[in-house]
């Protein structure tokens, strides 16, 4: 594995670390590929071993890196849960106040509103399929599963997402789910939110179905509208297990 470049003076530890950032991107560095020695890395860019120890750890903290006792250091891809991580941690370092469900759901609903008037515009049969099938696992789990009905839910979410055809809204909405169903849940008694949950998102699958983006962008506005509801007033957290139907 070569690595060409060396990193200058001034560009230091973010610049090293974005570099091979960028091969694990461009597939360069696939998923599974061991990393070399420090020294090995820090001769290759120029760099000293301490810096290129600390671009290591910083890759680890994005989820680019694994590291595993007595075999070395791996690429890995991150997957949500990574992704939510650094999020999160990212706003904690920002020095903003915390988290509160508000930001989130004004997050969300900038996003799923936007997702949902180009995916009524732009989705396939097969997208419309896969949303038929998720709102099918939503109403059969309903009264059985909570794990289940949950993942359905917000699986049907990050479907309309992916069928908007903007990789970035599902990218981008992906780490704000996983905050969610991670979330303190205290809504799981009430039927109210799973009954309206399931009445609205039959709605937003009719309005895929007949092509109405504007129709969407509403339904899926009012839905989050409700959803925070039941939602707790608390500060959003990420240690606790999904109990919750929305």
């Amino acid at each position: 594995m070569g690595f060409e470049g060396r990193v200058v003076k001034g560009t230091l530890l973010d610049k090293l670390a974005d570099r091979i950032e960028q091969r694990i991107h461009s597939g360069e560095l696939a998923d599974g590929d061991r990393m070399p020695p420090e020294g090995t890395l820090a001769a290759d860019y120029g760099v000293s071993r301490t810096l290129a120890r600390e671009a290591l750890a910083v890759l680890r903290t994005r989820g680019y890196l694994e590291t595993i006792n007595g075999r070395g250091t791996f690429v890995r891809h991150p997957d949500a849960s990574q992704l939510a991580d650094a999020f999160v941690g990212q706003t904690a370092l920002s020095g903003n106040r915390p988290l509160t469900a508000d930001d989130l759901y004004e997050a969300r609903t900038a996003i799923e509103t936007t997702a949902a008037r180009l995916a009524a515009e732009r989705a396939t049969p097969e997208d419309i399929d896969r949303l038929s099938k998720l709102l099918e696992e939503m109403i059969a789990n309903v009264d059985t599963d909570v794990a289940a009905y949950t993942k359905a839910d917000f699986g049907f979410h990050l479907a309309i997402a992916q069928a908007s055809g903007n990789p970035l809204l599902p990218t981008l909405l992906g780490p704000l789910v996983r905050i969610i169903v991670e979330g303190v849940f205290e809504s799981a008694s009430d039927p109210g939110a799973a009954t309206a949950g399931i009445h609205d998102h039959t709605a937003i699958l009719r309005a895929n179905q007949n092509g109405d983006g504007k129709a969407a962008a509403l339904t899926v506005e009012s839905h989050l509208i409700s959803s925070r509801g039941y939602y707790p007033q608390n500060k959003v957290q990420l240690t606790a297990e999904p109990t919750s139907k929305r």
